[in-house]
């Protein structure tokens, strides 16, 4: 019984990876980091690297006007930016 347990799991795994890979709630797209990065631009924010995204929505840190800020863009394009650092 083990052993047929572990034969779908691995079954099951590699139709997954097949599939296009496993998404998580963490997993986002190009397309969607380059619409996060556009809305923050288009809010006048220079955005760095992604720190990470959830559900749609990404965070970076980005700098407008020589200061630092902690940005929330969510899947809708709207930007939060944090108090400046």
């Amino acid at each position: 019984m083990l052993r047929a347990a572990v034969l779908v799991l691995v079954v099951t795994s590699a139709i997954s990876l097949s599939a296009g890979g496993v998404s998580t709630v963490n997993s986002y797209t190009p397309a969607q980091e380059a619409n996060a990065r556009q809305a923050a631009m288009h809010e006048g924010f220079e955005p760095g690297p992604v720190l990470f995204a959830q559900a749609g929505n990404f965070f970076f840190n980005g700098t407008k006007n020589g200061h630092s800020y902690p940005l929330t863009v969510t899947p809708q394009g709207r930007v939060y930016a944090g108090a400046a650092n």
